[in-house]
């Protein structure tokens, strides 16, 4: 089968009714040397010739005129399916509670998805919130969130929840180069193990984190000789900057904002699993509008890398 283009089509259908490249030129705002050419292209894939040219006229040849009503009305279908699906996605209505870990940088994520999805379907509100992890399920399962965005770590809790891989990320050690002055050669987690682990506290951040440090232990035989907990990620930050501790986490998160932190690839240097972002909503949830942004995620998602 020959791949047609769609303009090419057009092309041909605008000289056909103007029977002049230049008046198709001026309809359709596309320079007349362009139009040529996609003309040729298209007269070399069909293997035919569709206008006969001179100084002085274009008119369609044999195969030209035999070709023409049957582009007309292939193109008139696909406008009419164009136009009713933009009509279809005007007319559909509605409301998503969405909730985001207060820490999870959503744009690093999904680049300019939420965006495109209000592009979509500009009648569908997106109602977003930020809360910390422990927030985000509490408020699902009371039905105040229609989806959360939130560890890939965080385990279910109840049979009624599912979930979709949103993004996932190799797990790094974060750390100030202040901390690390005399660094020689690639460093690992055994050359941190005397320095103090960044954790965020429990009530900020539910069990997910436990268990992530936990895992870290498991699949690294070693064990951090002081933890220290924080209250949220800006004071995280802050104690990376000012060289009191390390952290361990993946590339989702608000944590390169400066400069002077730098990151160690663990699955590089210690094979630590990938972590990331899962999107988690419940089955018995039937808001219509939230199927549709599960479908555009997962339509994202398989066709780009994961991050």
């Amino acid at each position: 089968m020959i791949p047609l283009d769609l303009a090419q089509i057009r092309y041909f259908l605008s000289v056909a009714d103007n029977l002049s490249f230049t008046r198709a030129s001026e309809e359709l705002y596309v320079s007349q040397p362009t139009i040529s050419k996609q003309i040729a292209l298209l007269e070399r894939e069909l293997g035919v010739k569709l206008f006969i040219r001179d100084n002085h006229s274009v008119r369609l040849t044999y195969i030209g005129q035999m070709l023409y009503p049957d582009f007309r009305e292939a193109l008139s279908l696909i406008d009419t399916a164009v136009q009713k699906a933009a009509s279809t996605t005007a007319d559909v209505r509605g409301q998503i509670r969405i909730g985001i870990g207060s820490m999870m940088d959503i744009n690093y994520i999904m680049p300019g998805f939420l965006r495109a999805f209000s592009q979509v379907y500009p009648e569908i509100r997106l109602k977003i919130t930020s809360h910390p992890f422990s927030v985000l399920q509490q408020k699902l399962e009371g039905g105040e969130l229609d989806v959360i965005f939130t560890y890939s770590l965080e385990p279910p809790k109840k049979g009624d929840q599912t979930r979709m891989v949103v993004s996932r990320s190799h797990t790094f050690l974060y750390y100030s180069q202040v901390l690390m002055l005399q660094e020689s050669g690639p460093l690992s987690l055994q050359d941190f193990v005397d320095k103090p682990l960044l954790r965020l506290r429990e009530h900020s951040s539910d069990s997910a984190t436990s268990i992530y440090y936990s895992d870290v232990a498991a699949c690294s035989g070693l064990q951090f000789q002081h933890v220290v907990e924080v209250p949220d990620m800006e004071t995280m930050i802050l104690y990376l900057e000012s060289g009191l501790g390390v952290c361990i986490m993946g590339r989702s998160y608000r944590i390169n904002t400066s400069a002077n932190i730098r990151a160690i690839d663990l699955s590089m240097t210690d094979h630590l699993a990938s972590v990331g972002t899962d999107a988690i909503w419940r089955k018995s949830n039937h808001n219509p509008s939230l199927q549709l942004l599960l479908d555009e995620i997962q339509q994202y998602t398989s066709s780009d890398d994961l991050i």
